[in-house]
């Protein structure tokens, strides 16, 4: 006979290293958009290799989209998850009925590149510069670090292309200037001889990574959110504690053959990237206030789109867990 005592015990262990659903249970199928194949993306990746969406009964689907398609999606309700927090913010600040449960990190992890003979963010004045799209996160940060860098982002012309990978495409191919990468794409343009004019997150506070959804999502099933949040998570805990699995991980996911690349991606990015996907007040008003000057948008933004409290509850169920 199980003893109280025992019970708590069996029910604790259940919680902090997930079990497998009971054979013949239904998985639900859950899609996530995700906006390039780059490290902020890995938590998701590295939870699906080890099992974890199973464990909560879950086979997801990950679309691959821009990221302003994402906050259209989320504001028409055609899509509810995103894993990014990015795209959450910029669909909340615009009007969007979004939130953002937990963030990967609060840097934009963004190197701005640019072809050889540009040597300083000055020398992009009257240049091409490719971001995402419009109001999107390259986008918002390539002009804070023009503004910061005394060039004003009317004096550039700056084009809408896609995401990471396809900007990179352009760069190689002289279509634009400069444009702002994500690793491991920034090392890999440094190999191909272009060069880096500067860390975008030392110019603009941003949320990066981590889980964005529509919120009639959170109203229509709760558990499921929960879920999705405890999987984001625990992905983030192999991230910080997995090396060795999380290079094999961002190899496969970004088709990265130069483990060279993928180890000064890890190990340049990482420091970058919360413990527990929270960030404190005072980094969630630094990025609303630098988003809504981006944006211009005027009407004040409450914090509450930042909703940390399944965050926080599946930190505290988790407690010292470790993959």
């Amino acid at each position: 006979m199980f003893t109280r005592g025992r019970i708590h015990a069996l029910i604790l262990t259940l919680v902090l290293i997930g079990f497998s659903p009971a054979q013949g249970a239904e998985v639900k199928k859950v899609r996530i958009a995700f906006t390039s194949f780059t490290i902020e993306q890995l938590p998701y990746q590295l939870a699906e290799r080890k099992g974890y969406f199973r464990e909560e009964a879950l086979s997801p689907e990950f679309i691959y989209m821009r990221s302003t398609t994402i906050t259209m999606a989320l504001a028409s309700q055609s899509l509810l998850y995103s894993s990014g927090a990015s795209s959450g913010i910029q669909a909340a600040v615009t009007g969007i009925d979004a939130k953002v449960l937990w963030v990967a990190a609060s840097k934009t992890l963004m190197f701005l590149m640019a072809k050889t003979e540009m040597k300083h963010v000055s020398d992009l004045r009257g240049k091409r510069i490719g971001v995402s799209g419009i109001g999107g996160a390259s986008d918002v940060g390539t002009r804070a670090m023009l503004a910061a860098n005394g060039v004003n982002p009317r004096e550039v012309i700056i084009i809408a292309i896609g995401p990471t990978e396809a900007r990179l495409l352009a760069l190689k191919a002289g279509a634009i200037d400069a444009t702002p990468l994500i690793s491991p794409r920034n090392f890999q343009a440094e190999n191909l001889g272009f060069r880096n004019l500067g860390f975008m997150g030392d110019f603009m506070p941003n949320a990066f990574g981590g889980f964005s959804i529509s919120n009639v999502a959170l109203s229509q099933d709760p558990k499921l959110v929960e879920s999705l949040v405890r999987i984001g998570l625990k992905g983030l805990r192999v991230m910080k504690h997995d090396r060795t699995f999380t290079l094999d991980t961002l190899q496969k996911f970004t088709s990265l053959e130069d483990r060279e690349i993928a180890q000064r991606t890890y190990d340049g990015n990482i420091k970058y990237f919360t413990e527990d996907g929270i960030i404190p007040e005072t980094e969630q008003r630094a990025i609303l206030e630098e988003s809504k000057k981006q944006l211009k948008v005027e009407k004040p933004i409450p914090l509450s789109i930042f909703d940390f409290a399944i965050a926080q509850k599946v930190k505290k169920e988790l407690g010292n867990w470790k993959p």
